[in-house]
C-alpha cells in the first residue's frame, strides 16, 4: 500500500537526532512513501545533504532561554502549520515520536485526528528518566492510548513496560522496531585514531575510556567515575573523557567526585552538546566507550558505537542483553556495580588488542539489526495495520 507519509518529529537536531530521522524518512521514501520531515529549525542536515524527503522546519525558537510560555506558544503554531500542512497535502498517515508523554506530543495527535488522519507513534522512552525511581501515574498514558490504534517501541523490554501503562491495547498492536540510527550523513570509515585525536586535541599515546551523551541521573556517570578510580587511578597513561552535555542535573556533584578521587589530571571534560558532524572523531579517538546505564529503553550511543566500529563496555540491563552479548560484541558489568565495572576497566587495560576484538562483531550486529532497509520493511508493515483499522 502506498502511503503520503508526516513524519512529525519537532525535536530534531535540537539534541542529534537527524540521524535516525534521516535514515528512516530516506529508506520510506524510497520505498514509496511520500515522505515530509516536519521538525524544528534547528535541524539542519539538508543544508550540506540533499535529502530525497520532504523538510519543512514549522516548530521555530521552541527550544532556548525565552519564556516557557512563549516558547510553548510557538509550539502551538508549528503545530497548528504542521497539521494544517498535512491536510493541504493529502497526507493519510503521521508518524509522531513521543518522549515524554507531554501537553505538547498530544496536541500533535489530537490535531491531526481532527483533520481525520490516522496516526502511529513511536515512544522513545516509556518512563520519564527525570522521574527515574518515582511511582508513574497511569493518567498521562490513557489520553495518548485512547486515540492510538498502533505503536512502535524500540525494544522488547520496552514494550514490557508500555504494556502496563497501556493496559487496554493488544499486544499485537504494540511493535518493537528498533532506531536506524547509524551515520550515513559523516561517517568517514578512512579516518584513524590519531587522526581523530589531533583534531580532538587529544594525546595519541593515552588509553581513553569516553562516556558519551546526555548525562543524566540515569545515565550512571557516576558509577563510571567510582569504577574508573578503582581500576586505573594513578595510571597516568588512563583518562576518562566525558563528552556530553548535563540534562536535568547538575555537573557539581560530578566534579566533587572526581576531587574526591583525585582524577583530575586523569580527567578530559567537554561538557557540551557535540553535534554530529564530530561524533566519528570522538568514537575513533576512545579506546572503550562505556555505557554505565542505570535504566534505558534505547540508546543512539549503542548503536552509533557499533556502526563507528567502537569497543564497549555496557551495563547488565534488560535492553542491552536483548541487543549484544557479552564477551562476542561487548563487555557487560553489573548495573550500579563500580567494583564489576572496574574489573572489565582493569581487563581491557592489561589487554589492549581486546577492544580490537570486540569491534568486528559490533559493527556486524549494527549492520544486521539496526539495519536501514530491515527496519523500513518492519515500520511500511505497522503503516499498513493502521490504514487498515
Amino acid at each position: 500500500m502506498q502511503h503520503k507519509l508526516a513524519m512529525i518529529e519537532p525535536v530534531g537536531g535540537h539534541r542529534g537526532n537527524e540521524l535516525f530521522l534521516y535514515n528512516l524518512c530516506s529508506g520510506l521514501q524510497d520505498a514509496g512513501c511520500h515522505t515530509t520531515l516536519y521538525t524544528c529549525d534547528e535541524t539542519n542536515f539538508d543544508a550540506f545533504h540533499k535529502p530525497r524527503f520532504d523538510v519543512k522546519k514549522y516548530y521555530r525558537r521552541i527550544y532556548g532561554s525565552d519564556p516557557v510560555l512563549l516558547r510553548g506558544l510557538r509550539y502551538l503554531k508549528g503545530a497548528y502549520q504542521t497539521v494544517q500542512d498535512c491536510h493541504r497535502q493529502g497526507v493519510n498517515i503521521a508518524h509522531l515520536h513521543i518522549y515524554h508523554f507531554a501537553n505538547r506530543e498530544f496536541v500533535n495527535q489530537l490535531l491531526l485526528q481532527q483533520q481525520q488522519i490516522k496516526t502511529v507513534l513511536t515512544i522513545h522512552d516509556v518512563e520519564d528518566f527525570v522521574k527515574f525511581g518515582q511511582t508513574h501515574t497511569l493518567k498521562k498514558y490513557r489520553r495518548f492510548e485512547k486515540r492510538n490504534p498502533h505503536t512502535i517501541v524500540l525494544s522488547q523490554y520496552a514494550k514490557k513496560k508500555l504494556m502496563h501503562y497501556f493496559p487496554n491495547t493488544p499486544q499485537e498492536q504494540i511493535h518493537v522496531i528498533p532506531l536506524t540510527d547509524k551515520d550515513t550523513l559523516y561517517y568517514n570509515p578512512e579516518r584513524t585514531k590519531a587522526e581523530a585525536r589531533k583534531a580532538l586535541g587529544l594525546n595519541p599515546d593515552d588509553f581513553i575510556v569516553m562516556f558519551f551523551g546526555q548525562i543524566k541521573k540515569v545515565k550512571g556517570l557516576d558509577v563510571l567515575i567510582d569504577g574508573f578510580a578503582h581500576a586505573l587511578k594513578g595510571k597516568s597513561d588512563a583518562k576518562l573523557l566525558i563528552a556530553g552535555i548535563p540534562w536535568k542535573v547538575g555537573f557539581d556533584a560530578f566534579e566533587k567526585q572526581i576531587q574526591e578521587h583525585q582524577l583530575g589530571e586523569q580527567s578530559i571534560l567537554r561538557l557540551q552538546y557535540h553535534p554530529n558532524e564530530v561524533k566519528p572523531d570522538y568514537f575513533a579517538a576512545a579506546d572503550i566507550v562505556v555505557l554505565p546505564y542505570r535504566e534505558i529503553f534505547s540508546s543512539g550511543v549503542l548503536v552509533n558505537a557499533m556502526h563507528y566500529r567502537s569497543a564497549i563496555i555496557c551495563s547488565d540491563l534488560p535492553f542491552f542483553r536483548e541487543y549484544v552479548k557479552d564477551g562476542y560484541d561487548c563487555l557487560m558489568f553489573e548495573s550500579e556495580n563500580a567494583e564489576s565495572l572496574a574489573a572489565q576497566l582493569r581487563r581491557v587495560y592489561d589487554n589492549r588488542s581486546l577492544p580490537e576484538q570486540l569491534k568486528g562483531p559490533a559493527r556486524l550486529t549494527a549492520d544486521t539489526i539496526f539495519n536501514t532497509e530491515r527496519i523500513v520493511e518492519q515500520t511500511l508493515k505497522v503503516y499498513d495495520q493502521v490504514m487498515g483499522s
